[in-house]
């Protein structure tokens, strides 16, 4: 089944739970920019661990998304750094327009 983009907000928001990043409303984790995530990051991450941090991030919401039976064409770590003057709203609606449904 495809998700819409709360269910696509809320896998993002468990993902950043789950790293210690925490957001009090929907708004907030929408406003946050990718940037600076990438910043919080790779500063909370051992030197040798910046980029890997990042990919295992990426993959922990494949892997989120894939438990809903769903996939994120093209969806990697370097959508990040691509993407570094977007937000994390930004980064919803890729996941969401990018979904392919598994089942």
């Amino acid at each position: 089944m495809l998700p819409n983009r709360d269910d696509i907000l809320y896998t993002v928001n468990d993902c950043c739970q789950s790293i210690g990043l925490l957001f009090s409303k929907p708004a907030q984790l929408e406003a946050y920019p990718i940037n600076a995530f990438i910043t919080d990051l790779e500063n909370a991450a051992p030197t040798a661990w910046k980029t890997a941090s990042l990919e295992a991030f990426s993959g922990m919401i494949q892997l989120h998304c894939l438990q809903q039976k769903c996939y994120i064409k093209g969806f990697d770590s370097t959508w990040f750094y691509n993407n570094k003057d977007k937000t994390m709203y930004d980064l919803t609606v890729y996941l969401t327009n990018n979904a392919l449904d598994l089942e």
